[in-house]
């Protein structure tokens, strides 16, 4: 590991796709004395945040160390730039300072009233007393919001240590909670309304979370597209592979007429039509991307039974009532349900499943029975006692592999952890910060959500085939 010093020379020569061609608004002294004093305010926030064994004051100190140039520092020196900017007793330099300040900002080519919407998201992070960064959005500009000013000189660590392709960094996640896969969707139902997912989801919010991460994946894969040359233009997607599975009670209210499979079918193709109409709204309907990201789609609905199920037969409900047992046959345009005669509850009877061309089930005529399979695919010897034991047989998964798109991810704006780009101003150095990144043809969508959904490392799960996805023209 080597350090060096970032010049601001060294900075311009290599950023200067972030320089506008044309002078932007510079704001006044009174502006930038305001900024200064949010960042102060958002500070005190840190502060708080700090682990209470911790000593502030030793770690303020401790930036005096050229190689504390790295993580919390550029935060910090951040925070404490207005005490630098008072310190500075000769008004000459107090206005050289300024004079810089203003110059940074103009350089951006900035708008007067994207400064002011800036300006008043700024202010509303002061506000809240669990933020203790700089990132926000301008339209479809994202990305840090600050000035800072450092007696420091400002040295960049850097690694000598060739990095793998990004294309050779990829992650598997699970979209939606493995605690939550199994009622995440309402028993019998399956649409996907935006306008009345407390109908279709048990947990209408947490719905709303995982619409919104769609989006950001989205966002992130068109941006990853975005930076990519022509004839090597790729979304940095591996794969989006849905899997839906019915328990075996009947089906009932609006999917009384449906098989088993139909309804796995129509949950897994709500949620891929959803990403593929997300990514012809964001991509402003590139239609290169968007069959990328169809090709990257695959489903898997016929669960571990073949049938559209997984486990066993249940003996009784929640009310401890005694159920129907049996299966559904083809009949007409819709499925017919055909009671069960004899047979345990691991002996289950199942029709066959063939795939229509839009990779949609076509249930067959006739029934074998067969033993049941567990959600790893085992034959089973025995059923659960419980009721609420079959929740685990109906689930959605959505396992995401792709790139980790550090780079793009709302939470990792453009800027964080790299403070190249101190421009030295009568000894001391100052830096701008403003909104720049895109989020790829559909920045500023609105949130469905407050809260973030936390994704996790997918497990490893037995292939049942998953079938390419059609859905969506």
């Amino acid at each position: 590991m080597n350090n060096r010093l970032f010049t601001f020379i060294e900075f311009l020569n290599e950023s200067l796709v972030y320089e506008a061609k044309e002078p932007g608004y510079a704001p006044t002294k009174e502006e930038i004395i305001k900024i200064l004093e949010l960042q102060e305010k958002i500070g005190e926030n840190y502060k708080k945040k700090k682990p209470k064994n911790s000593d502030f004051a030793k770690y303020l100190e401790s930036l005096k160390n050229k190689n504390s140039a790295a993580g919390d520092g550029f935060l910090v020196r951040a925070y404490i730039s207005l005490s630098v900017y008072n310190s500075i007793t000769d008004e000459s330099k107090k206005t050289k300072v300024i004079e810089g300040i203003q110059d940074g900002f103009a350089k951006k080519g900035i708008k007067e009233d994207d400064f002011k919407k800036a300006m008043d998201k700024l202010e509303t992070l002061s506000k809240d007393k669990d933020n203790c960064k700089f990132n926000i959005m301008v339209g479809e500009k994202k990305g840090q919001f600050k000035i800072t000013v450092t007696a420091e000189e400002i040295e960049v660590p850097v690694d000598d240590t060739p990095e793998p392709p990004v294309d050779d960094v990829k992650l598997t996640e699970d979209l939606i909670d493995p605690a939550k896969a199994s009622y995440f969707f309402n028993n019998n139902m399956y649409s996907l309304d935006e306008s009345k997912l407390g109908e279709t989801f048990k947990d209408p919010e947490y719905a709303g979370q995982v619409l919104d991460s769609i989006d950001e994946f989205i966002e992130n894969s068109f941006a990853f597209y975005n930076r990519r040359e022509e004839g090597k233009k790729s979304t940095g997607v591996d794969s989006i592979i849905i899997r839906t599975s019915c328990n075996r009670y009947r089906n009932l209210g609006p999917a009384e007429n449906l098989s088993w499979a139909d309804l796995s079918y129509k949950r897994a193709e709500a949620f891929s039509s959803f990403i593929l109409k997300s990514a012809k709204e964001i991509s402003g309907d590139n239609k290169d991307f968007v069959n990328m990201i169809r090709s990257a789609i695959k489903i898997d609905y016929l669960g571990s039974n073949g049938d559209g199920t997984s486990g066993p037969d249940p003996d009784k409900n929640q009310d401890g009532d005694s159920v129907k047992k049996g299966h559904y046959i083809k009949e007409g345009n819709e499925a017919k349900w055909i009671p069960k005669e004899k047979g345990g509850l691991v002996d289950i009877e199942i029709v066959p499943v063939e795939i229509g061309d839009k990779s949609n089930p076509i249930l067959g005529t006739t029934f074998s029975t067969k033993k049941a399979k567990d959600v790893e695919g085992n034959e089973m010897t025995s059923a659960p006692a419980n009721p609420k034991d079959y929740d685990k047989f109906k689930y959605i998964f959505i396992e995401l592999t792709a790139n980790k798109f550090e780079d793009f991810t709302p939470d990792a704006f453009p800027g964080e952890g790299s403070e190249e780009g101190f421009e030295k101003i009568s000894n001391y150095f100052v830096q701008v910060k403003f909104p720049f990144g895109k989020t790829g043809g559909g920045g500023g969508r609105k949130r469905r959500s407050k809260t973030r959904i936390r994704k996790g490392k997918a497990p490893e799960r037995k292939s049942h085939n998953p079938l390419p996805c059609a859905a969506y023209d």
